[in-house]
């Protein structure tokens, strides 16, 4: 364990209150201030040990804990602190925040999403031991950080009360895969971010020269060579196995994903957004819980994309309904969750933004059918500017296209993991906006 020094704590401290003051209009009161605070490698069960932090209340424990693993940035470095769960130290809970296996501190050999439902486990087991712990323990986190929970969420120990998983659900096929074709959108941004992490100093910031690069190297599954001179095994698996029905698919924690909704018997908060890249998965996770955990759970759509707020120059009024990040949504679920403290009753519910309506509930056992509508593409009388008709009432018409795979036309907007804001503006992360803040 390396203790903190007493300038270091205060330096913490700092940053803890500078994220809760980034949400002091849309929270309540805090109860305390942050207290101690650590480092510590934490061995797993082949000894291997993870870089973790452990940030604590002031005042007297124990405390409920919040759990979270992150791949992205170092966990150890008071340069990366700007995270909205970190302000929930200041309601009373316990933070622990540990680097996922070898990446930045932490030990052994990075190899993405196939390994941490033992290690996610075995931190749980070790904090649950912990004398600062009161036995309440609560899981949180998006993305990846959303994976790490539910590669382990049908085995959590008894002291884990509830999860809340942001942007991320099941059925891990149809997020990599869409009618048979390779998601590039998204796994070729991530892989060329997360293949080489020795040679990168923040794995948070996606590498978009080399996803352009790689996007043009064919066949794509020679990617990890062309660019970076080496084998990169779990892309390649990606790419390899382009069939639902593959085995790679239907082994390990991919198999796992067929059937853990249905076994979880806590409360679980999903959330996600309209144009975020797992909202089909995590609707489809909300709906397979079983019928007991999903009337004490509740499912969050909003008009946002991955990175948890809206984009875009439509506007949505209101979005921020539940706190910037939705902090104050994740502070009324632990306080309910884990302290016991009387909320609004949600158990059970479903709230979604209606574009162009706001923000509507339903009961989750009673969700609304879907409908069709047919639109109708006319000509503009321009030649350049198009409309969508709920109508055919005009003539047939004609438009047409060039395609040429090797002069794509880029996307612009939409359930990609990149996001175009304006015109002939770079594409920037979603998973990065806003600029210097993570809600994940």
């Amino acid at each position: 364990m390396k203790k903190k020094e007493v300038a270091e704590q205060t330096v913490i401290r700092r940053k803890i209150d500078e994220v809760w003051n980034l949400f002091q209009e849309q929270l309540p009161a805090p109860v305390c201030e942050a207290g101690e605070c650590w480092d510590q490698k934490v061995p797993m069960r082949d000894q291997t040990k993870l870089m973790t932090r452990v940030i604590l209340p002031d005042g007297e424990g124990p405390w409920p804990v919040i759990a979270i693993r992150n791949p992205y940035t170092p966990v150890d470095s008071d340069d990366y602190m700007q995270i909205a769960i970190l302000a929930l130290v200041r309601y009373g809970y316990a933070i622990a925040y540990q680097q996922v296996r070898g990446l930045y501190h932490s030990e052994g050999d990075w190899y993405a999403f196939e390994r941490e439902r033992e290690d996610g486990l075995d931190f749980l087991t070790w904090i649950a031991r912990q004398p600062w712990c009161d036995g309440r323990i609560g899981t949180y986190g998006g993305s990846y950080l959303g994976h790490v929970q539910w590669a382990m969420a049908d085995a959590f120990p008894p002291q884990v009360k509830t999860m809340y998983a942001l942007v991320w659900g099941d059925d891990p096929y149809t997020s990599f895969y869409e009618n048979g074709m390779f998601k590039q959108g998204t796994w070729t941004v991530w892989a060329t971010q997360m293949m080489c992490p020795d040679r990168r100093e923040n794995l948070s910031i996606p590498n978009l020269e080399d996803y352009r690069k790689a996007v043009n190297v064919m066949p794509p599954v020679e990617a990890d060579e062309a660019l970076y001179g080496i084998r990169c095994e779990w892309f390649r698996n990606w790419l390899s196995n382009p069939c639902r029905s593959d085995k790679y698919w239907n082994q390990g924690v991919w198999d796992n994903y067929k059937t853990v909704a249905s076994k979880i018997r806590i409360p679980v908060l999903l959330q996600t957004g309209w144009f975020d890249i797992f909202l089909e998965p995590t609707v489809r996770a909300f709906r397979h819980l079983d019928p007991e955990t999903r009337s004490k759970s509740r499912l969050v759509i909003g008009p946002w994309h991955h990175g948890n707020t809206a984009g875009g120059v439509v506007g949505c009024p209101d979005e921020n309904r539940f706190g910037f990040c939705q902090i104050r949504l994740a502070l009324e679920w632990f306080e309910a969750n884990l302290k016991g403290t009387a909320q609004e009753e949600n158990g059970g519910m479903i709230d979604a933004y209606v574009m162009g309506e706001g923000w509507k509930r339903w009961n989750g056992a009673d969700i609304p059918a879907t409908s069709v509508r047919t639109l109708y593409l006319k000509h503009g009388a321009d030649g350049v500017h198009h409309e969508l008709k709920r109508d055919a009432a005009f003539k047939e018409e004609h438009l047409s296209y060039r395609y040429d795979p090797e002069n794509p036309v880029m996307s612009c907007g939409g359930k990609l993991l990149t996001n175009y804001q304006k015109d002939g503006a770079e594409p920037e992360c979603t998973a990065l906006c806003p600029s210097r803040f993570r809600g994940q």
